[in-house]
């Protein structure tokens, strides 16, 4: 005598035709069962076998008569998922045997919270009465979710219409100088600007950028390395009205060319460079092309940002500063399919992802960013504007520095409460 239950659960195979009805499903299904236990042999089922699959439908067909003499009734007993690779198993059985079939929900709680729980056994049910309703039905047009949830999971869900701030980025980055400006605004190793500081520096430099005629509409590539003198480029810009283009000086000098000849053809005004270092080999003559035909007969030059934006009046006039429909930055693709194209972005988008991410960043004061990704790419926005229009802070990493990658030293020096990643990312850290 061996007391116990034994039995073996296989998974049944059938392709679903999502034009057929309910009776061409359930004959299906019944053929393809029938053939499973056709061929089925003691031993098939194994522990990796039934991991194969997250949910269960298990019809217990069966009941209990007398034991000696005494009276039984089955109950069945929850254990959660029953199996931890089983996100959900369906337990039908009717042990009383009145013709009417009880569910038993077996969900895997972390993976259903509770509310998930509710909306999955509602939907089951909402599912069997269609069913149930219209035999014939195809069952691509079953319902599983009502009015109500439809409504919240289309109309609710996909209205974003919300009220922005009216100003630019620029507009919250000024504001913040003025609420803190002796507050930290960005720091590299051993050297920090605050508010007070930026706007200074990058006041001079904006200055400078007017006297030379950079202004509305106009391009000026920033081909620096992460730090101070990068945030004060981009800002500096922005207040001489015009758009910056990022580049990074760590990219192959032909690609930097083929976008500085890209702004050469389309840009209307002085054709200006910015960068932390113009004694680089990398910009000289190989670098900065010809001029080109919408710029006249000016060529390229190069202005090193530490110098103009330490000397000059800051105090100097400025033209207006922009508004949502001008044109905030150009970002190049990165060519893999052909050649690189630039992206205009105003600075109504960037001011409403800006006002989104501080939300859902929860970025304020003293919330410190790490700047750790190439500038010439998107998710180094999140890392300069979000804190900056917050009053929060930028960490910088620079690529210069030679024993770590930039993302694994700001996971080492443990300054930052946020850091934006890629999936890529992840295989590093």
């Amino acid at each position: 005598r061996c007391p116990g239950l034994f039995m073996e659960v296989l998974p049944v195979h059938h392709r679903v035709d999502p034009h057929m009805d309910y009776s061409g499903l359930g004959s299906g299904v019944r053929s393809a069962n029938l053939e499973t236990l056709g061929k089925g042999q003691p031993g098939l089922s194994t522990p990796e076998l039934n991991r194969r699959y997250g949910n269960l439908l298990n019809v217990l067909p069966m009941q209990k008569g007398s034991f000696a003499g005494l009276e039984t009734r089955c109950v069945w007993v929850h254990r959660g998922a029953g199996d931890s690779a089983h996100w959900l198993r369906i337990q039908a059985h009717d042990f009383d045997g009145s013709g009417r079939l009880t569910l038993d929900f077996d969900f895997d709680t972390q993976l259903f919270p509770e509310a998930y729980r509710t909306l999955a056994a509602d939907q089951f049910e909402r599912l069997i009465a269609s069913v149930l309703g219209d035999p014939g039905r195809p069952l691509r047009t079953l319902d599983l979710a009502s009015g109500e949830e439809r409504h919240a999971r289309s109309a609710a869900f996909n209205d974003t219409q919300r009220l922005f701030d009216s100003g630019t980025v620029v507009h919250r980055i000024l504001r913040q100088v003025e609420e803190r400006p002796d507050a930290v605004a960005v720091r590299c190793d051993d050297r920090q600007l605050t508010y007070g500081e930026l706007e200074a520096c990058s006041r001079r430099l904006a200055a400078r950028l007017a006297s030379e005629g950079v202004g509305q509409g106009h391009l000026v590539p920033v081909c620096m390395d992460r730090g101070p003198d990068l945030v004060v480029a981009l800002l500096a810009v922005h207040r001489a009205g015009a758009a910056y283009v990022p580049m990074d000086p760590a990219h192959p000098v032909l690609r930097r060319r083929s976008i500085l000849e890209d702004i050469s053809r389309h840009s209307r005004g002085p054709l200006l460079l910015l960068t932390d270092n113009v004694d680089d080999p990398a910009i000289g003559p190989d670098m900065l092309p010809e001029a080109g035909a919408g710029s006249g007969s000016c060529p390229w030059r190069a202005l090193d940002v530490r110098v103009e934006a330490g000397h000059g009046a800051s105090g100097a006039r400025l033209p207006a500063l922009p508004g949502g429909g001008d044109l905030a930055y150009v970002i190049y693709t990165s060519g893999s399919t052909g050649t690189p194209k630039g992206t205009l972005i105003p600075h109504s988008a960037l001011g409403n992802y800006v006002d989104w991410a501080v939300e859902t960043y929860s970025a304020g004061p003293g919330v410190a960013f790490a700047l750790h990704s190439s500038p010439a790419v998107d998710l180094t926005v999140t890392s300069v504007f979000v804190p900056l229009a917050s009053g929060g802070e930028i960490v910088a990493y620079p690529e210069s520095a030679p024993d770590t990658l930039p993302v694994l030293r700001a996971f080492r020096d443990d300054r930052i409460d946020v850091l934006k990643l890629t999936p890529a990312h992840l295989a590093l850290i």
